[in-house]
């Protein structure tokens, strides 16, 4: 089966093909992801094996309040990894497109705890600020798939930017008018203007490895499957906010009842 022929199928959102989707789309981001990830690992054994080391020698010299210390700076950073390990599991498991109630904020938190790695190690700022919002109906998964998306293609949009410059992506959450918006922003390379109209359109790309499907899945998840939308607010050289808008059960409800509302003459 093509591409194309798998993306028709996609598009009429039998689960089985959406979760194949969504999962190579994830493998592929931690992929792009892997470098950040390993140095964070590597971050975390060194003083799990520095303590652990310091501790013998000092339970040795019977220094044993030394000794604690160190097992417990230890512990600390095994709790870390754990913590670490166990997001990217579950991350990178094939899990049911299925709907559930969902709390944006948490699944954007664990995105992030994801990315974070690697936005360090190419020395970009990655700042949150998560206003409370309103639970929903919705597909964790799906977006899931879309916020990693995002934050992978602001990490990408410093690709080039001077290494003097300052990098930094916002990562904000709030409720407005019946719609949680999430925004994600970044002051990198920005999008040209003769590029917006086929942004979301199916293998288009302006990158050299890009594979031009990550923001079709993510239009095809936020509109289709969260009746949500999402908006660009770009300028070249400046930079670029994704602003994604999902609406919240009364306006879900309202939308609903006016697409099936008959008129009668």
């Amino acid at each position: 089966m093509s591409i194309e022929e798998e993306l028709d199928e996609i598009c009429n959102f039998p689960e089985e093909q959406v979760r194949k989707f969504i999962h190579s789309e994830k493998i592929s981001a931690l992929s792009v992801m892997a470098v950040g990830i390993v140095h964070d690992l590597r971050g975390l054994i060194t003083p799990i094996g520095a303590g652990i080391n310091i501790a013998i020698t000092s339970i040795k010299d019977q220094k044993y309040e030394e000794a604690i210390k160190y097992l417990k700076m230890a512990e600390e950073a095994k709790d870390k990894l754990e913590d670490l390990t166990t997001r990217l599991l579950h991350f990178a498991k094939r899990d049911d497109y299925t709907r559930s109630e969902i709390y944006v904020n948490d699944i954007i938190q664990s995105v992030v705890h994801i990315c974070r790695p690697e936005y360090i190690h190419q020395k970009i700022d990655l700042e949150t600020d998560l206003k409370e919002v309103p639970k929903i109906e919705g597909y964790p998964v799906g977006l899931e798939s879309v916020f990693s998306n995002m934050l992978l293609n602001s990490l990408q949009a410093y690709n080039g930017v001077p290494e003097d410059r300052k990098k930094k992506v916002h990562v904000r959450s709030y409720y407005k008018e019946g719609y949680i918006h999430v925004e994600i922003e970044d002051d990198g390379c920005g999008i040209k203007k003769e590029y917006l109209p086929n942004i979301f359109k199916f293998k288009y790309t302006t990158k050299k490895n890009g594979n031009g499907i990550g923001l079709t899945a993510a239009a095809m998840i936020v509109e289709e499957s969260h009746f949500g939308k999402i908006c660009i607010d770009t300028e070249y050289g400046r930079g670029t906010k994704f602003t994604i808008k999902l609406p919240d059960a009364k306006s879900l409800k309202k939308m609903r009842e006016d697409t099936w509302r008959i008129k009668v003459d």
